[in-house]
């Protein structure tokens, strides 16, 4: 199974985030507890599976949510980080904060993702350091390139995410930085690297094998077609 980190962008989806990710990480739970087809079968008059979910997630597993709403105010962030919060506990996903990481609610959790430049900024400041490695058991972090892969695990990131591996509509106009850079990061860290950027259930088997830890998606599962799921 291939790990999978789900990003968030609340204006990608069809319904509501929170709706979205209620009927995603539903869907993903009953398969993991219905494999037996058979089973399934049995089941299918009181409980109603998605396919195109169910097709899209077959090869993951679902390892947590990284909330990056980043146009919102830092109150709605994190009114939206417990209502997301509410509902992955549920399904047990873990989820991470993105950038905001003062709020003593989001600090509770204990986990962050970070662009590399706020990591940097907290480490010039002996007193945020020591608070922040306190409270902050996982940091993860974003780089785009070998270089700032080895700087960010120096200074105390826990994870890294490497791309965009391919051309993405997030980044439209920008060149991939393209599967043999993801392979060169992954052998100068000594930490998991997750490869983001026009990763989906076709070609996430690729990053894995330049020797990504996991993949992280945002597109493609925020634009799952959720209407009809287990009700």
């Amino acid at each position: 199974m291939i790990r999978l980190k789900i990003i968030t962008n609340r204006k990608l989806c069809i319904n509501s985030l929170d709706d979205t990710l209620e009927k995603v990480l539903k869907a993903y739970t009953y398969n993991l507890n219905y494999t037996n087809r058979q089973e399934c079968n049995s089941l299918s008059n009181t409980l109603k599976q998605n396919s195109e979910i169910e097709s899209y997630l077959k090869d993951f597993q679902i390892e947590s949510i990284v909330l990056r709403e980043k146009d919102i105010s830092e109150k709605d962030y994190e009114k939206l980080y417990v209502s997301i919060k509410n509902i992955s506990s549920k399904y047990n996903i873990a989820i991470f904060s993105h950038s905001n990481w003062k709020s003593k609610v989001i600090e509770e959790g204990g986990l962050i993702h970070l662009p590399l430049y706020i990591l940097e900024e907290m480490n010039s400041d002996k007193n945020s350091r020591e608070r922040f490695f306190e409270k902050y058991r996982e940091i993860g972090v974003s780089i785009h390139s070998v270089k700032e892969g080895i700087y960010a695990e120096k200074i105390g990131a826990t994870y890294l995410t490497f791309g965009h591996v391919f051309e993405t509509e997030c980044k439209k106009g920008l060149k991939a930085r393209g599967l043999m850079a993801l392979r060169d990061v992954c052998k100068s860290v000594s930490i998991p690297v997750y490869a983001i950027g026009g990763i989906n259930n076709k070609n996430a088997q690729m990053a894995m094998d330049c020797g990504a830890y996991g993949v992280c998606i945002m597109s493609g599962i925020m634009r799952l077609q959720t209407e009809t799921i287990i009700k």
